[in-house]
């Protein structure tokens, strides 16, 4: 076996290693089933939030929750952008129950199709794949931006911006 015989071809190497895990995007596109989720919610959140039979307090509790959930990712996504490797977790797993069962029970108070049924989340789901593959070609610091930014787009708006 040879050795790395000069100090100055191991410091290449290292930088080489650096700045290859520096480059590494902190978004996975095998980890991002619960953003997926989370777009769909907020597409039937919104659609049922218009019926007449809509429960405000059953949106505001599930609003509060989701938008919580996504703020407290922020910590999180800013320090993996620091750091040379890792991704965030935002697989289905990671969705906290109270979000999720506070989304069931406003998704499922109103009268009207199930919310399965509703249409479009097909579109959204490849819409937050195809965004997550892209991203996942950027450094970690843009891919942290994007992100962040993704997050504040799924949040869920205010009653008054979505009941009619």
């Amino acid at each position: 076996m040879n050795h790395i015989k000069s100090p100055v071809t191991l410091y290449f190497i290292l930088g080489c290693c650096i700045l290859l895990n520096a480059c590494s995007s902190v978004i996975s596109p095998k980890k991002t089933t619960g953003l997926a989720q989370l777009a769909v919610w907020k597409l039937q959140s919104e659609r049922e939030a218009k019926k007449p039979s809509a429960s405000k307090e059953k949106y505001t509790g599930a609003h509060d929750q989701v938008n919580g959930f996504l703020s407290s990712l922020s910590p999180e996504i800013k320090s993996l952008a620091e750091q040379p490797t890792g991704t965030v977790d935002l697989t289905a797993a990671r969705l906290s129950p109270e979000p999720t069962a506070s989304v069931t029970t406003f998704l499922n108070s109103s009268a009207g199709p199930s919310p399965a049924s509703v249409t479009g989340t097909t579109d959204v789901v490849k819409a937050i794949l195809d965004w997550a593959y892209a991203k996942a070609k950027e450094n970690r610091k843009a891919s942290a931006d994007a992100l962040l930014k993704k997050l504040d787009e799924l949040k869920w708006k205010e009653w008054n911006d979505v009941h009619n």
